[in-house]
């Protein structure tokens, strides 16, 4: 069959090109999916078999989890001790009905009423108290 189709069987260098197509793309997009499996396909160009789906699906998971966490520690290590310090209080300070300060940061938009308004310039300016975003 491989021959009729014309590819051959080179795992290793089969995921070696999925890895690096699935590796560059979590990093330009975070679109997990079926698109992980279509990039991870480019082995297909060169004339490699593919591995199985669920092969691809785990190591699309692998490279996500390393690049998502290679972002964070990249956000952490260029932010001050005292901007770390103040993420942490949304996670420990609670409004009075109990929520974090974190939910509260979640919140979106509500309808578009003129109270829904004025609590959502409430909510801007209680963002832009939290620190500067733009660094």
């Amino acid at each position: 069959m491989r021959q009729r189709v014309g590819v051959v069987s080179n795992q290793a260098e089969a995921r070696r090109i999925a890895e690096a197509s699935i590796r560059s793309e979590a990093a330009a997009k975070n679109r997990p999916g079926g698109s992980d499996q279509h990039r991870a396909g480019e082995g297909r160009g060169a004339g490699l078999e593919l591995s199985a789906f669920s092969t691809l699906g785990a190591m699309a998971s692998t490279v996500r989890k390393e690049v998502n966490a290679s972002i964070c520690a990249g956000i952490h290590d260029r932010m001050s001790a005292v901007e770390r310090a103040g993420l942490l209080r949304l996670l420990e300070e609670r409004d009075a009905d109990g929520t974090t300060q974190y939910s509260r940061l979640k919140k979106f938009a509500q309808s578009p009423t003129w109270s829904h308004f004025k609590r959502l310039i409430a909510q801007l300016d209680w963002l832009d108290g939290l620190g500067d975003s733009g660094a």
